[in-house]
């Protein structure tokens, strides 16, 4: 399959993931890890996708290599930090 365009349904800002109704018609599960430079989602964004299998949830898929496409608002974008790695 190739790459999907999605809006964004909802979004769960306390655990940092959202909801795309893809161009298949179907719900997909996206978490904010697996967006290009980490951008946060908003209800009503388009983003390009592509889906895997989840290494949690066996059977299911998920979103990966996320880009957005096109915000909904004009609103400033909003990055979430990259974790900090302690040596």
């Amino acid at each position: 399959m190739g790459r999907l365009v999605g809006e964004v349904t909802k979004y769960v800002k306390s655990s940092g993931y959202c909801f795309l109704l893809g161009t298949d018609n179907r719900s997909h599960f996206l978490h904010v890890k697996n967006i290009h430079n980490r951008e946060v989602p908003a209800v009503g964004d388009l983003f390009s996708f592509d889906l895997r299998e989840s290494a949690t949830k066996p059977g299911q898929q998920e979103g990966f290599n996320a880009v957005l496409v096109k915000r909904k608002s004009n609103k400033p974008r909003v990055v979430v930090p990259e974790p900090e790695v302690k040596l």
